[in-house]
């Protein structure tokens, strides 16, 4: 949905909400039609219909009243929520098809990556698309003897080296965050097969 949709479908969940809020309050008597705070409302053609309102019978307008509002609630709600993380990363899309590859094996790439790496014990990784590229951020757990210098930027251009090369994603940053403890569900890569080099 472009944001000129998402906007107006905002607008109208707003409004129902609202709508459907103060026809419940007219409704059971807590809020007048001629109330100041509704003079805006009044002065407007709605103001015949909140007194007529005030003056239909309570239970099945109350109902239609609190749906309304629910109905709109429902609406801001799904406009308004986080995005649907995205499960896969499409690595070519044209005329004869399209090839996608599933974020947890892109973790499992840069696990492997990690078992190549004597200094790191555990690797956790977090991989955010953007329009850039790739934004790639991992937690490293590290020998305490580890040479982060010299290690450390090493496995942090072979993480994007790795990416662009063997999935032909672009890779906009690679963040990489050390320590020494171990890590919280943390992943301890597995040794790495001799067979295969990445560098």
């Amino acid at each position: 949905m472009n944001v000129f949709n998402r906007v107006l479908a905002i607008l109208i969940a707003l409004l129902l909400t609202v709508g459907g809020l103060l026809a419940a309050l007219v409704r059971i008597g807590l809020l007048a039609p001629t109330h100041p705070a509704l003079a805006w409302l009044t002065a407007s053609p709605a103001g015949a219909w909140l007194e007529q309102l005030a003056r239909t019978p309570a239970a099945p307008t109350l109902a239609i009243a609190l749906g309304v509002a629910v109905l709109g609630l429902l609406l801001l709600w799904a406009e308004l929520r986080p995005a649907p993380r995205e499960d896969r990363f499409v690595l070519r899309n044209d005329g004869l098809g399209r090839i996608t590859i599933r974020r947890a094996s892109v973790d499992r790439l840069i696990a492997y990556l990690a078992a190549q790496t004597p200094d790191i014990l555990q690797v956790r990784s977090m991989i955010a698309p953007s329009a850039q590229g790739l934004r790639v951020r991992c937690q490293i757990a590290l020998r305490p003897d580890a040479n982060l210098a010299e290690s450390v930027p090493r496995f942090q251009q072979r993480v994007k080296d790795a990416i662009e090369r063997e999935l032909g994603l672009k890779v906009a940053s690679v963040t990489i965050d050390t320590q020494f403890e171990p890590l919280p569900g943390g992943l301890t890569p597995a040794p790495a097969p001799a067979r295969r080099q990445l560098r």
